[in-house]
């Protein structure tokens, strides 16, 4: 059961270093900024939608 700390602790420093690169990317990239990016769009052409409608 020893061989199972160097398996854990490898796993464990993988997992960090995907947390660390998932964050030092540009907002961009981050799947919430495109999700915030792609409904301020969604908001602005559908304003000039109801604009276009009155």
């Amino acid at each position: 059961m020893w061989w199972l700390i160097p398996i854990f602790a490898v796993l464990i420093g993988v997992g960090i270093a995907a947390l660390v690169t998932y964050f030092r990317r540009p907002p961009e990239n981050h799947d919430l900024g495109q999700f915030a990016s792609m409904q301020a769009a969604m908001k602005k052409s559908h304003g000039n939608v109801n604009r276009d409608r009155a």
